[in-house]
């Protein structure tokens, strides 16, 4: 907790960390939950899931779960997430790296970094995947003339 600075290591009593645990910050709460499950998992031994992984948290902070996880024996984790600052050759192979899409019908699709032709390590894997090479980011057409329809019927 110290190396997070999340300013909660002076507690002794776990009752006292408790209390002031409620009245923190949802970033502050999504770490040092996320902490406790990958310690429980790993002591355990069961799989971790994180699901929209890093959703609260600086960039900073979600990089540094993602260095304890793959510095922990044993841990086996399957996450997902929409924060772009983990798409990171550095962080994950290009064969750990997943995106869910959807095809003309409906049916979801797993595609993997590591099938993208052209794709190579040393490529920034955020900028791609923001820029549309990748697929699977949201699409949304709109014009002038649709804002001002939804605007009209949020006045009533």
């Amino acid at each position: 907790m110290k190396l997070a600075n999340l300013n909660i290591n002076q507690f002794e009593n776990p009752y006292d960390f408790y209390k002031n645990l409620q009245i923190a910050s949802s970033g502050t709460k999504e770490f040092v939950l996320t902490l406790a499950k990958i310690m429980q998992c790993q002591i355990s031994g069961q799989v971790l899931f994180l699901d929209d992984f890093g959703k609260n948290l600086h960039p900073t902070l979600t990089k540094f779960l993602v260095k304890i996880i793959h510095s922990s024996k044993n841990l086996q984790v399957l996450m997902t997430s929409n924060c772009t600052s983990i798409l990171d050759t550095k962080l994950f192979r290009i064969d750990q790296i997943n995106f869910l899409d959807f095809d003309d019908y409906g049916s979801l699709l797993n595609k993997r970094l590591f099938d993208f032709k052209g794709f190579r390590e040393n490529m920034n894997a955020e900028k791609g995947y923001l820029h549309g090479r990748f697929s699977a980011t949201p699409f949304i057409i709109v014009s002038e003339n649709t804002i001002g329809k939804l605007l009209e019927n949020v006045k009533g």
